[in-house]
C-alpha cells in the first residue's frame, strides 16, 4: 500500500505536490536545499538547479569508499487531451489501483521520483549503515541529459555510483546509449486565406519512451499524420498549411497530432481519407487498437502557408526517417540505432521539428543526423543539433552488481538479470567524470513517459529494502 507511514511513500506524495517538469526545477531545487538544511548537511547548489548533498559514513563505515547515489528532479510532462492540468502550478492527484500507484490524467513522475523519494529517506534516517554517501540530483534529464552535462565533476570523490534511474526491480541497466536532438526550421511565406479550412487529429496511440519501445510498432502520430497530407497532395488536392502541433516530447512516441489546413479540393481530400485512414488503422489493429484519425471542417483561417512552402514541409515529414535502424550483433533484442520524430511546432511563420537521435556509435548518430539536415535542406528548411549525450560502455566486472544480486536473492529470493538499453541516462555522463563501478537499478513501473504510468508499490517496498541491504554491504 501507499502509505504515508513509510519514509520513501511520504517523499514520493511530498514531490508529487510540487510541479517539475524539464525546465521548471526551481521549486523541487529549493525543496532539497531546505531538507538539507534542516537535516545540518553540507550540500552545494550550482547555478543550473542541480544539487549534490553529503552525508558522512554511518559509525562503522567513516573511512569507507564513498557512494554516489544518483537521480534526476524532473519528469515528462503528458496529460490525457481531456485532462485540464497545468503542470507549471498543478500538483499531480495521486491515486491507487490496487497494488499501482497511478496519477490522474497526467504521468506520474515515478521516473525519477522514486529516485528522489528512496535517497531523502534514506538522508533523513540516521540508524541506516552506510557509506560516505554523495546524493545527486540533477535538472533536465529528460530532454538530454543537460544537468548532468554542466555538473562540475569536482564535487565528487566517489569511483562508484547507484544511478536510480531503472523500471525493473529484477534487472540491472549496464550500458545506454549515447544521442543527439535534431531540430528542422521551415519558416514559409504567410498569406491570407479564403479557402476553407479543416483540423485532421491523429489520436489514441499508445506513445512511450522513444528508446526502450522504439522497436515496438508503436504508432508515430507526427509520422502517419504526415503521410495522410501527402496521400492528398499525391491525388490533386492543393493543400495549405495553417498550423501543426504534434508530440510534446523529443524523447516520447508522439501520441496525437493536429494539423489545421485550407483547401477546396474537399471532395478529392475527403475520398482519399475515408481510403487512406483505412488502411492506416488496418496495419495497426493490432498494435495501436485505440488509433483514431478524424477530418473535420473548421471556421475560415484568416492566415495560411502559401502551396510551396506547405508541400515542402508535408514532403519533408512524409520522407524524414523515424524508428527502428539497427540492432546489435552482439546482444540479442538489443537496438543500437534509431530516431524519433518526437515534436512539431507552429510559431508564427516557422514551424520547427524535433528528432531524437540515438546510437550507441557516435558514427551512426552522425549519419541519421545529417541525413535529417540534407533532407531539410532539400525541403526549404535548415537544421541545428543540440543536446548531444556519451554512451555508457557495459563493464564485464562490477563489484556494486555483485552486491546487487545477492541483495536481491535475500530480500526476493530472485536472480539478477542484466540488460543493456536504447535509451540515454546519467551513467555516461558520470562514467565520462571517471565514476568507474556503476549500476543503474528501480523499483517496477509501467507505461512511462504517458499518463498510463504506473508504479509497483509492492515493488517500490521491495527495492528500498533491497536498496539498504547494498549500502550495509558497502563498507
Amino acid at each position: 500500500m501507499f502509505d504515508l507511514n513509510k519514509p520513501y511513500c511520504f517523499y514520493f506524495n511530498e514531490i508529487s505536490r510540487i510541479p517539475h517538469g524539464s525546465f521548471n526545477e526551481e521549486a523541487i531545487s529549493e525543496y532539497l536545499v531546505d531538507f538539507a538544511k534542516k537535516k545540518g548537511l553540507r550540500y552545494v547548489k550550482d547555478e543550473h538547479n542541480n544539487v549534490v548533498i553529503y552525508k558522512d559514513g554511518s559509525k562503522g563505515y567513516e573511512n569507507s569508499e564513498p557512494l554516489i547515489l544518483q537521480g534526476h528532479m524532473d519528469m515528462v510532462c503528458e496529460a490525457n487531451k481531456d485532462t485540464v492540468f497545468d503542470f507549471k502550478k498543478d500538483p499531480l492527484v495521486l491515486r491507487t489501483d490496487g497494488d499501482w500507484l497511478m496519477a490522474t490524467g497526467t504521468t506520474l513522475g515515478a521516473d525519477d521520483g522514486v529516485a528522489l523519494a528512496y535517497i531523502l529517506a534514506i538522508l533523513d534516517d540516521d540508524n541506516i549503515p552506510h557509506p560516505p554517501l554523495e546524493c545527486c540530483f540533477t535538472v533536465q534529464e529528460e530532454v538530454g541529459l543537460l544537468g548532468a552535462r554542466k555538473l562540475d565533476k569536482d564535487l565528487f570523490k566517489a569511483k562508484r555510483m547507484i544511478c536510480l534511474d531503472h523500471e525493473d526491480e529484477t534487472d540491472t541497466c549496464t550500458s545506454t546509449s549515447g544521442g543527439r536532438n535534431v531540430q528542422s526550421f521551415f519558416k514559409g511565406n504567410i498569406i491570407n486565406n479564403s479557402k476553407e479550412s479543416y483540423r485532421l487529429f491523429v489520436s489514441g496511440l499508445k506513445g512511450g519512451h522513444s528508446g526502450t519501445l522504439i522497436n515496438d510498432n508503436r504508432g508515430n502520430a507526427n509520422k502517419l499524420a504526415a503521410r495522410m497530407l501527402k496521400e492528398f497532395l499525391n491525388n490533386g488536392a492543393a493543400i495549405n498549411i495553417i498550423a501543426i502541433d504534434g508530440g510534446s516530447k523529443e524523447n516520447a512516441i508522439p501520441r496525437e497530432c493536429e494539423i489545421f489546413f485550407a483547401s477546396d479540393d474537399i471532395d478529392k481530400i475527403a475520398e482519399v481519407f475515408e481510403k487512406t485512414s483505412a488502411g492506416i488503422r488496418n496495419e495497426y489493429a493490432v498494435s495501436e487498437k485505440e488509433l483514431s484519425i478524424t477530418l473535420e471542417k473548421t471556421s475560415v483561417s484568416e492566415k495560411r502557408f502559401d502551396e510551396k512552402t506547405s508541400a515542402d514541409i508535408i514532403r519533408f515529414l512524409f520522407l524524414a526517417p523515424n524508428g527502428f535502424k539497427e540492432k546489435s550483433p552482439l546482444i540479442e533484442g538489443l537496438t543500437v540505432t534509431s530516431l524519433n520524430l518526437g515534436v512539431i511546432k507552429t510559431d508564427d511563420d516557422t514551424i520547427c521539428v524535433t528528432h531524437s537521435v540515438r546510437s550507441v556509435f557516435d558514427s551512426s548518430r552522425d549519419e541519421l543526423s545529417d541525413e535529417i539536415k540534407t533532407l531539410a535542406e532539400m525541403c526549404g528548411g535548415t537544421s541545428r543539433f543540440s543536446a548531444d549525450y556519451p554512451g555508457w560502455n557495459f563493464s564485464e566486472r562490477s563489484d556494486l552488481r555483485d552486491k546487487l544480486r545477492s541483495a536481491l536473492m535475500k530480500v526476493s529470493g530472485k536472480e539478477l538479470r542484466t540488460s543493456a538499453v536504447h535509451g540515454g541516462n546519467e551513467c555516461g555522463v558520470f562514467s565520462s567524470f571517471g565514476v568507474e563501478d556503476i549500476i543503474s537499478y528501480g523499483p517496477s513501473m509501467e507505461d512511462i513517459h504517458t499518463p498510463k504510468e504506473r508504479l509497483d508499490l509492492r515493488s517500490f517496498d521491495r527495492v528500498y529494502e533491497i536498496l539498504l541491504e547494498v549500502l550495509k554491504n558497502c563498507r
